[in-house]
């Protein structure tokens, strides 16, 4: 490949833009509640105004939370798609083998998320449409709930109420509509992205794959591959390939794309980086003695760190058991890490569960042979 044809293949990676977001949220949220939410004499008096305060914000967020994902849920429809889970506050809905399954959990993103697959080829869906759903439904809630309010009450105190919960709306819209890479695609970026045709393959591979592993509707697949991975979609789609080999138990294929993971990283969501190092440090400390693991983990920056001990998934906790023994040499994040995995079996991908289950009853195996009294105390 010639110079001039790299410069065209490789691509300038995505900056994440969290700390931006939350900025300009926090921003137009001060100049709201200085403007258009400071209640008005005529309306409230004494502590009517704290109350207003909280309970408009409060009420304002979890009537848009749940607006903006139904608008996205149906537009979804539209677009020819179907649900493969939708998360409203601390409930979540998704398809496990054909039944639809709730479970309580905490929130996705501003409070909530809803994914969905293509339900049909992929030039007959328009996934544009689709992250533009939850949006286009706010803004028709928040015109035709205002109108109304405001025509049926003469003294205006209802549409004024309308009216700044409205404006907290407006907040969730803003959030979830902003083009940045923040901790993972949102609505704004992904659009971002859709906005090249190019992604829209690997888009929907991407959907197919995680209703795979989150549901169990379909399977994995490992023939998703792209000419290079320099984009975040592609990029992607390297984890489910990754899962792929390791639920095969195909260990020396599934680390070979950690490996082009972790080449392509700067590429990929934090979450993703996280699991990919993860991984990583996993089939490592395998294969490292003691002395060894100890000095390759803490050459390792500190959130990989911090991951791999936390009882956030039972990909965690498989590599976080090997951490406890041959670096850190204590029982006690030992017993920590055991503790947590029934907690972890039911809010976990239905298609990697086993797996997973299988790889830290090895990690046990292999800890309590190098400590046959950590056995003992349990």
């Amino acid at each position: 490949m010639n110079d001039e044809s790299e410069k065209k293949v490789l691509k300038k990676p995505y900056r994440n833009y969290s700390w931006f977001v939350f900025v300009v949220v926090i921003v137009l949220a001060i100049t709201l509640l200085q403007t258009v939410f400071q209640p008005r004499n005529e309306f409230f008096t004494g502590n009517e105004v704290f109350l207003f305060i909280f309970f408009s914000i409060l009420g304002g967020f979890i009537a848009y939370t749940i607006i903006y994902v139904l608008g996205k849920f149906i537009f979804g429809k539209i677009c020819k798609m179907r649900l493969i889970s939708i998360n409203i506050l601390f409930i979540r809905w998704k398809r496990i083998d054909g039944k639809l399954v709730t479970e309580f959990t905490l929130p996705d993103g501003w409070g909530g998320s809803v994914s969905m697959a293509p339900n049909a080829d992929y030039d007959q869906c328009h996934p544009i449409l689709y992250h533009f759903g939850g949006t286009i439904f706010s803004i028709l809630v928040m015109i035709l709930s205002s109108s109304i309010l405001l025509s049926i009450d003469s003294s205006k105190k209802l549409g004024y109420i309308s009216l700044v919960v409205a404006c907290v709306g407006l907040l969730v819209l803003v959030a979830n509509l902003m083009p940045f890479w923040t901790d993972s695609i949102g609505d704004g970026f992904a659009i971002r992205l859709l906005l090249n045709k190019e992604n829209r393959k690997a888009y929907f591979d991407n959907a197919l794959q995680y209703e795979a592993l989150l549901t169990g509707q379909g399977s994995l697949n490992p023939d998703y591959e792209y000419d290079h991975y320099n984009d975040t979609l592609q990029a992607e789609s390297l984890i489910y390939r990754y899962y792929y080999w390791l639920n095969k138990e195909n260990y020396e294929k599934a680390e070979a794309i950690v490996d082009l993971l972790l080449e392509n990283k700067k590429y990929l969501s934090n979450e993703n980086a996280l699991i990919a190092q993860n991984a990583k440090l996993y089939f490592s400390l395998l294969r490292k003695n003691n002395d060894e693991s100890y000095d390759y983990y803490y050459s390792l920056e500190r959130d990989i760190r911090h991951y791999s001990i936390s009882t956030t998934s039972l990909e965690s906790i498989k590599t976080g058991l090997l951490v406890a023994a041959k670096v850190e040499k204590t029982y006690d994040l030992y017993h920590h890490l055991k503790k947590s995995i029934q907690k972890l079996e039911n809010d976990y991908y239905f298609t990697l569960k086993e797996t997973e289950l299988k790889l830290i009853q090895q990690s046990v195996e292999l800890v309590e042979a190098m400590y046959p009294d950590w056995k003992n105390e349990e």
